[in-house]
């Protein structure tokens, strides 16, 4: 009894319809109108992390890209800017197979991460292991904060 006092209430089929179609478009385009990149608790993909150290020399990355090969994702660094683009492959069921659930499909992804410093060339690592992507990155010497001496002119 107490579940039918939280049960939607719908005014006509329509409305039912409406809802079941608008949650099969945010599968669809997998919220791609949330903010550009998400966290798992967005329901994203794919999932990702990031953080930096302490002192912000180094930032972290991980994703979460299960399906995905290492030969299908590709990662770059320009300055600031880490983009890692993606794209995963599901093979179909052999030839007369009836669907009863899909909820997987081919899926290509491409983000960009906007970091807090410049990236110091050749000093990226880059890991993938069990659809899991990680990434360290290091703070560019050049954008690294220093301090600058007074004069008493």
């Amino acid at each position: 009894m107490l579940n039918d006092l939280f049960a939607p209430r719908y005014a006509s089929g329509f409305d039912r319809s409406f809802d079941r179609m608008v949650d099969d478009m945010a599968r669809l385009f997998n919220q791609s109108w949330a903010t550009p990149w998400r966290t798992s608790a967005a329901g994203g993909f794919p999932a990702s992390e990031l953080w930096t150290d302490e002192k912000g020399e180094t930032a972290a990355l991980t994703l979460e890209v299960p399906g995905c090969r290492a030969e299908d994702i590709e990662v770059s660094v320009v300055g600031s800017s880490l983009t890692i683009k993606g794209r995963r492959t599901v093979e179909l069921p052999e030839k007369g197979a009836t669907w009863l659930l899909r909820e997987r499909a081919d899926a290509e992804w491409n983000q960009t991460v906007n970091l807090p410093f410049d990236v110091e060339a050749g000093q990226e690592k880059a890991s993938f292991r069990d659809g899991v992507l990680c990434i360290t990155l290091k703070r560019s010497g050049k954008d690294a904060p220093r301090r600058i001496p007074l004069s008493d002119r």
